[in-house]
């Protein structure tokens, strides 16, 4: 039911111009509808200036995130990689944000993400390994699932000899916890 929520954010893109976390859920919330055009647009407006105008204030962190996952979504390797050396300071960190009771999960989801638009495969997959290990020890669930599915599309991308059978492994295991989640 994501559609239903993009004239709300659109509005209040139009409204608070301002305030660059309205825009960055409008980019993601676009990239997860699969509407590249939309998202671009959006993602264009905040990288015009390598992300030098991404307000730092409480709400950082989360938009780089959020911004890694748009980047891997439109396949900008340059733009993923100026994320990177933002975000890599904080690979071993759980997000938090829209409150200190809201946990995203292992930052270093996000670097995997940036690191397989990049095609460092090694690197990604050190990240999604480094995200499934603290997801796992604070028993989010949620967070093991989604990263399990994003290490497993890096997997299927690299193609390596035994990737496709990890990556059967692991959607396999997202699929089953999404079902027990319902």
């Amino acid at each position: 039911r994501l559609q239903e929520m993009e004239a709300l954010f659109r509005g209040t893109v139009e409204q608070y111009p301002a305030i660059a976390a309205w825009r960055v859920v409008l980019a993601f919330l676009y990239a997860e509808l699969g509407l590249e055009a939309e998202a671009r647009t959006q993602f264009e407006q905040l990288a015009a200036k390598d992300f030098a105008d991404l307000p730092r204030d409480f709400d950082w962190l989360t938009n780089v995130a959020t911004l890694c996952a748009v980047c891997a979504f439109l396949r900008d390797g340059h733009r993923a990689a100026i994320l990177y050396d933002l975000f890599l300071p904080y690979a071993r960190r759980n997000l938090h944000g829209g409150g200190p009771a809201i946990c995203w999960g292992s930052a270093a989801v996000s670097l995997g993400l940036v690191a397989a638009t990049m095609q460092r495969w090694d690197d990604a997959a050190r990240h999604f390994e480094d995200a499934l290990e603290m997801n796992v020890r604070m028993g989010g669930r949620p967070w093991v699932a989604h990263t399990q599915h994003n290490y497993a599309d890096m997997l299927l991308r690299r193609d390596k000899p035994g990737d496709r059978e990890k990556a059967l492994a692991l959607l396999t295991e997202a699929l089953d916890t999404a079902q027990e989640l319902g």
